[in-house]
C-alpha cells in the first residue's frame, strides 16, 4: 500500500490462488489517465448464474459478462457527466483501476528490489493518450509495463457532509471579519458544492455567471466576481495581479492543492498583510503550519510533525472550535485593556494633589501612604475581577484589531483613563476636598493664597482666621482639618473607582443590557475595596499611620453621586455613538 502523491493511492492485492493484481485509486480524472480500457458488463446467451433453490429467487444479476472496451471520447464525456453530478452534489469521487500482474509481487521484488520505486515512478509519469491506438501502450519502454494497460473499472461516491456546527462557526467568522479560505485536495466541483453548504460560498463563481449569461468565461467583467474556486495546477501560473485580484476576494477556494502550494497560498496572504492562521494534519503541511502567523494541528488524526510544527493543536478536530479560541482571544485582550482602563485612571487624583501642593501651594491634599493603600489594597481585587469578565455581545461582530496600532495600551484608552474618567475622578475628589475646608469656614481663595504656611501638619504653626466664620484655628486643629481632608480625598478614589468599574466592563454595550451584576467577581470586589477603604480610614491607630480621619460622610456620598452621575451619563453616551455610529470620527478619540 503506497502513496503515490496527493491524487493516487496503489495497493498490490497478493492472492495465494491466482494472480496478483495491481489496484490504482484515487482523483477519477487522474486515474482515467492511467487507463486505456473499462469495464462494463454486457448481455451474454449463457446463464451466468441459476436460480437458488434454497431462497426459491432468482439471482439479482441479470445475464451479463464483464467486457473490456476502449477508452474513447464517448466513455470520457459520460465519465465527466457523471463525475460532475456527484461531485457538484458534494460528495467525495474516487475512482478505481485494476490491472492483473503478469508475475507475482515477490518475484518481481526478487528480481529488482527497487520495483515498487520504479512502478511509483512509472505510475506517476504514465498517461494513456485515448486519441491514438491503444497497442501503443505495450510499445512504451515502462518498467514490465505494469502501469500500462489498467482497466477503469468505476467510480465510488462517498457523503463525508461537514459537522452541523460548521455553518455557523463560518458564519461567526464572517461576522467577525475573518475571512476562512477552504484549501483542500478535492475536485473543484466538490470542493464548491462544500463551501455552498457550509456557507463559505455564497456568491456565484465566474463560471457560474458565464453559464447563466451564455458568455464565455472571459467576458466575466472582474467585478461581478465576487467568488473564486481556484485549482492548484493554476497556482504555479500565477502572476502578483493575479494574486492581487484573488486576495480581493472574500469567498475563495482553492481545490486540487499539495502540501507545497499550500504554503504558496500561505505565503501570499501574509505578504498581502493578513494575519494567517492554516490548518493541517500531515507532515508534508508542516512547512505551511511553520509559515502561517498561526499554525493549527489536528490533535486526533494529525501526525506527530505537523503537531510540533503547529503553534496550536486542536484537540477535537472541530473547526468550530477555531472559532471558539478567536472568541476567547478577543475576550482576553479585551478584559485586559478594561483592566488597564481602570487602572490607570486612579493615577490622576494621585498624581493632581501632589503637583497641586508643589506648584501652588495649597494644604497637601493625600498623603504618600494613602496613595500606596490605593495602589496596593482597594484598587487589587476589582482590577483582578475584569479577567473574570463575560464577553459583550458584539465581541464577534467588529473587525480584527490592527495588531500593529491597537496595542494594549492605545491613545484612546489611555486618553479615556488620563483624559475623561481620571479626570472626573480628580474633579469629585477637588469637590469634596473644597467641601471640606468650607464646613470648617475655610474658603476657596484662602486655600490658594495660603501658600503652605498653614494645614501642613506643623505642630508650631501659628494660629489662621477662617475667612468665612472668623473662627481662629490652632495649629492641632488644622491638623485635625489637614487630615480629614486628605481621608476625604482617599475615600473619594475608592468610592469614585467603585462607580467607574462599572463602565469598564463593557465598550460598546450599554451596562444596562449586559448586566450590572452580572459579574459576581466584580459585585466582591467593589464590596471589599469599600470595607479595606473604610478600615483605613475608620480604625484608630492605623490612621495615625496613614495621616487620615473619617471625613463627613456625606459629603463623600455628594460627591459619589456626582462622578457617578457624570462618569454614567458621559460614558453611556461614548458607547451609544460607537454602537449606532461605528464609522463616526469621534470614536478613533473617546
Amino acid at each position: 500500500h503506497r502513496m503515490l502523491d496527493n491524487s493516487l493511492n496503489i495497493n498490490v492485492n497478493v492472492s495465494e490462488s491466482s494472480q496478483d493484481a495491481l489496484i490504482l485509486k484515487g482523483a477519477p480524472d487522474v486515474v482515467l489517465k492511467k487507463c486505456t480500457h473499462y469495464l462494463v458488463l454486457q448481455p451474454s446467451e449463457h446463464m451466468l448464474s441459476k436460480p437458488s433453490t434454497k431462497s426459491g429467487s432468482s439471482s439479482p444479476l441479470p445475464n451479463m459478462v464483464p467486457t473490456l472496451l476502449e477508452i474513447d471520447s464517448a466513455f470520457e464525456s459520460e465519465f465527466m457527466k457523471v463525475y460532475e453530478e456527484l461531485g457538484g452534489d458534494g460528495e467525495r469521487v474516487i475512482g478505481y483501476a485494476i490491472k492483473s500482474m503478469q508475475r507475482s509481487l515477490s518475484e518481481e521484488l526478487s528480481e529488482d528490489p527497487q520495483y515498487t520505486e520504479r512502478l511509483k515512478v512509472d505510475l506517476t509519469n504514465f498517461s494513456a493518450d485515448h486519441s491514438k491506438p491503444s497497442d501503443l501502450v505495450s510499445a512504451l519502454p515502462i518498467h514490465n509495463n505494469t502501469a500500462t494497460g489498467l482497466v477503469f473499472i468505476g467510480l465510488v461516491s462517498l457523503q463525508d457532509p461537514p459537522r452541523d456546527e460548521v455553518p455557523q462557526a463560518i458564519a461567526d467568522c464572517r461576522a467577525a471579519g475573518v475571512q476562512v479560505v477552504m484549501v483542500t485536495g478535492d475536485h473543484p466541483l466538490t470542493a464548491a458544492a462544500i463551501a455552498r453548504k457550509i456557507g463559505l460560498i455564497s456568491h456565484d463563481t465566474a463560471d457560474v455567471i458565464a453559464r447563466k449569461r451564455g458568455i464565455d468565461r472571459s467576458e466575466v467583467p472582474e467585478d461581478d466576481v465576487k467568488a473564486m474556486v481556484v485549482k492548484g495546477t493554476d497556482i504555479p501560473n500565477m502572476t502578483e495581479t493575479d494574486w492581487k485580484i484573488l486576495l480581493s476576494k472574500k469567498e475563495v477556494v482553492f481545490a486540487r492543492t499539495s502540501p507545497e502550494q499550500k504554503l504558496t497560498i500561505v505565503q501570499q496572504f501574509t505578504k498581502a498583510g493578513h494575519v494567517t492562521a492554516m490548518t493541517g494534519d500531515g507532515v508534508n503541511d508542516s512547512p505551511a503550519l511553520k509559515q502561517a502567523a498561526i499554525g493549527v494541528a489536528m490533535g486526533l488524526k494529525g501526525s506527530d510533525v505537523a503537531k510540533e510544527a503547529a503553534d496550536m493543536v486542536l484537540l477535537d478536530d472541530n473547526f468550530a472550535s477555531i472559532v471558539a479560541g478567536i472568541k476567547e482571544g478577543r475576550l482576553l485582550f479585551a478584559n485586559l485593556k478594561k483592566s488597564i482602563a481602570y487602572t490607570l485612571a486612579h493615577l490622576v487624583p494621585e498624581m493632581v494633589p501632589v503637583l497641586l501642593w508643589a506648584f501652588v501651594g495649597i494644604p497637601q491634599p493625600m498623603a504618600p501612604l494613602l496613595a500606596l493603600c490605593v495602589d496596593l489594597l482597594t484598587e487589587l481585587v476589582p482590577a483582578t475581577s475584569l479577567a473574570y469578565e463575560e464577553p459583550e455581545a458584539l465581541l464577534m461582530q467588529v473587525p480584527p484589531r490592527n495588531a500593529k496600532t491597537d496595542k494594549l495600551t492605545s491613545f484612546p484608552l489611555l486618553f479615556y483613563a488620563y483624559g475623561q474618567a481620571g479626570m472626573v475622578l480628580t474633579g469629585g475628589c477637588l469637590l469634596v476636598y473644597f467641601l471640606t475646608f468650607e464646613s470648617f469656614g475655610i474658603s476657596a481663595q484662602q486655600i490658594f493664597r495660603n501658600n503652605n504656611r498653614y494645614f501642613n501638619g506643623n505642630p508650631h504653626n501659628k494660629d489662621v482666621i477662617a475667612s468665612l466664620t472668623g473662627q481662629s484655628l490652632d495649629a492641632s486643629q488644622q491638623t485635625h482639618i489637614l487630615l480629614m481632608v486628605q481621608g476625604s480625598w482617599f475615600l473619594m478614589i475608592v468610592c469614585g473607582q467603585a462607580t467607574h468599574i462599572w463602565l469598564c466592563r463593557t465598550t460598546t454595550v450599554s451596562v444596562f443590557t449586559h448586566g450590572v451584576f452580572a459579574n459576581r467577581v466584580t459585585n466582591i470586589g467593589v464590596l471589599i475595596a469599600l470595607c479595606l477603604g473604610c478600615l483605613i480610614v475608620y480604625t484608630p491607630g492605623l490612621q495615625t499611620v496613614v495621616s487620615a480621619q473619617p471625613p463627613d460622610s456625606l459629603l463623600i456620598l455628594y460627591g459619589t453621586l456626582v462622578v457617578a452621575a457624570v462618569l454614567w451619563t458621559f460614558t453611556e453616551g461614548r458607547k451609544f455613538i460607537t454602537r449606532n455610529y461605528p464609522d463616526a470620527t469621534v470614536n478613533k478619540y473617546l
